[in-house]
């Protein structure tokens, strides 16, 4: 008859069998985060893709509220190409494998484009808000030109901003137990 200390044994040796062999064997769960996270990566990547493309291509769709959905999509995409990949791997090794320099680059680069999105958003709020609000005022002002210089000084703020995160990020090594 086995004791208690004698399944945890068992167990414990079960679970380094597993993990030291050549073929993992993963659990149920782990598969359908993965396939869940491809599905998403190739939802955002493919339709921020369209989208920038439709609106680059199409001179008739060049307005201030397309200009900044384009910028929108642009941060997007960055999102899914920078947070998507290396969260799932972090998830699933549960460790950090990119090195020192990406240790630092990823996070800020995650955190430049959530705030573009984030401060994209607000324009595009704004710039309906004055649109509808006081039109006549809002047509001096609401075109392309100034959207672009809107979206530049979006991009620098959130580069500047959230320049900390690349500074004081700090690759910890794990213990391994």
């Amino acid at each position: 008859m086995e004791t208690s200390a004698d399944n945890a044994t068992l167990n414990n040796s079960e679970v380094m069998s597993e993990e030291s062999s050549p073929e993992m064997k993963w659990p149920a769960e782990k598969i359908c985060i993965v396939c869940m996270y491809c599905m998403i990566f190739i939802f955002a990547v493919l339709g921020n893709a369209l989208v920038i493309v439709t609106l680059a291509q199409n001179k008739r769709m060049k307005t201030v509220t397309n200009v900044f959905l384009m910028n929108l999509a642009v941060s997007d995409l960055l999102l899914g190409v920078f947070c998507m990949p290396f969260t799932l791997i972090g998830s699933l090794l549960r460790n950090f494998i990119f090195g020192k320099v990406m240790c630092r680059l990823i996070p800020y680069l995650q955190a430049v484009s959530v705030s573009v999105s984030v401060w994209t958003l607000v324009s595009i709020s704004l710039e309906r808000f004055f649109a509808i609000c006081r039109p006549f005022q809002s047509r001096q002002w609401q075109t392309i030109s100034h959207s672009y210089k809107v979206i530049v000084w979006i991009w620098a703020g959130s580069l500047l901003t959230m320049l900390p995160i690349a500074v004081l990020s700090n690759l910890l090594p794990t213990s391994v137990s």
